[in-house]
């Protein structure tokens, strides 16, 4: 006790200053089998998983992690592209900057069609073309000078909203197409399908669980039935035989895109359902799209990019057309295009690619200035519509009407 301290009895107190004890950082990794807490703050894994398939990976099992070094000079000056890694997966030339760890490990094992659609999708640096800065607004400047003068029929106020459907109906049968437009829109089996597989597709693409078509189609209707869009009110209250036939088709072509698809790993930057939008003429004209799958980035001019639509049933000439539709919207969005258009037809497993040229988006400008002009002139214009016999004419509303569209279902129903 000191002297001032001891007539009061209170004991002496010594402040020391202590280091700080070491703490320890844990590193996790996710494990490439399936598994993992279901939910946040679960002391028990296992008990958690429904499903063997879900069940957490057992802490007995250690993971095999492989590292990649890259020097990080041969990084910002020879770039990605430059490193030589032995890649027996072509996937990873999609983007320019892929994870250099994802280049160096093994490429699962994938069936002949998983390996043609990597094939169809990879790309060196020398196989991306680039394009002139200038691009976008010369295209733009084309399509405004050449439906300016469409536009002007407009009623005052009004604008055209033009999207891929449309732009293909109008040059197909136009009586079918004005009958469409005043036609309300009824969801069928055939029509619903689509949306399902699409669904199912985005949630693949971004499950974390083990990917099971069931599930995921099950989902896919789950979302629909509960939005209160079109399709969910039509789901809600169609029958049970109806359902089972959409659940039928659903899975039959989600299970076809998951044995012809590779994973799509999270360094292609694949989205799904992707809203494409543009508007010209001051938003008089406006062009929108929802492309089904884009994989990769365009890097500065160099395109990169990759366009898919998902296909079931045969080829059709206007699926080309949809994609460059498609194209020309990208590229008047963010001046570069896109580097590689395909359709993808899931009941063949085909690949149908096409590169993206200036005279591709050239051609597509002056379909869609044509196209623009037809749609403005029979809406508007009172013009008087063709009438083109085909397959459509099969669901066309006033084929009961139409002297065109009978004589050409009896020549196909009866060739002799």
């Amino acid at each position: 006790m000191s002297a001032t301290t001891a007539p009061h009895g209170r004991p002496r107190t010594i402040t020391a200053i202590v280091a700080e004890p070491l703490r320890r950082r844990i590193e996790r990794c996710t494990p490439a089998r399936p598994g993992g807490y279901l939910k946040v703050g679960t002391s028990n894994p296992r008990r958690r998983a429904a499903r063997p398939s879900e069940r957490a990976v057992s802490p007995k099992w250690a993971a095999n992690v492989s590292v990649a070094l890259l020097s990080m000079d041969s990084s910002i000056h020879g770039g990605c592209d430059s490193h030589d890694g032995g890649v027996t997966d072509r996937g990873w030339a999609i983007l320019p900057d892929v994870d250099p760890i994802d280049g160096t490990t093994t490429a699962p094992d994938l069936n002949p069609a998983q390996q043609a659609v990597l094939d169809q999708l990879g790309a060196t640096a020398d196989e991306r073309p680039e394009f002139a800065d200038d691009l976008r607004h010369h295209l733009r400047a084309a399509l405004e000078t050449a439906v300016e003068p469409h536009l002007d029929g407009l009623p005052a106020g009004e604008d055209l909203f033009v999207h891929k459907h449309r732009l293909a109906q109008v040059h197909g049968c136009e009586a079918k197409f004005l009958a469409d437009e005043v036609e309300e829109f009824e969801w069928r089996v055939p029509t619903a399908r689509g949306s399902i597989v699409h669904k199912a597709v985005e949630l693949a693409v971004n499950w974390r669980l083990e990917v099971e078509p069931p599930v995921l189609v099950d989902e896919a209707l789950a979302r629909y039935e509960s939005d209160q869009g079109g399709l969910g009110h039509w789901l809600r209250g169609c029958s049970e035989v109806e359902r089972a036939e959409l659940r039928s088709e659903s899975l039959d072509a989600f299970t076809k895109y998951m044995e012809c698809w590779p994973p799509l790993k999270p360094a292609w930057r694949p989205v799904t359902e992707s809203r494409l939008r543009a508007e010209l003429c001051g938003g008089r004209l406006i062009l929108a799209g929802k492309v089904d799958l884009t994989l990769g980035r365009a890097t500065g001019q160099r395109a990169g990019k990759v366009i898919v639509d998902l296909k079931t049933g045969s080829s059709l000439p206007v699926h080309r057309e949809d994609l460059r539709f498609y194209a020309l919207i990208e590229t008047l969005r963010i001046g570069v295009p896109p580097r590689l258009l395909a359709s993808y037809y899931l009941d063949q497993a085909h690949f149908v690619p096409e590169e993206v040229t200036e005279e591709t988006l050239v051609a597509s400008v002056a379909r869609l200035a044509d196209g623009v002009g037809r749609l403005v002139e029979l809406l508007h214009g009172g013009g008087t519509p063709n009438r083109i016999p085909g397959p459509p004419c099969r669901w066309c509303p006033v084929y009961d009407t139409c002297d065109e569209g009978q004589a050409h279902r009896s020549a196909f129903d009866d060739p002799a």
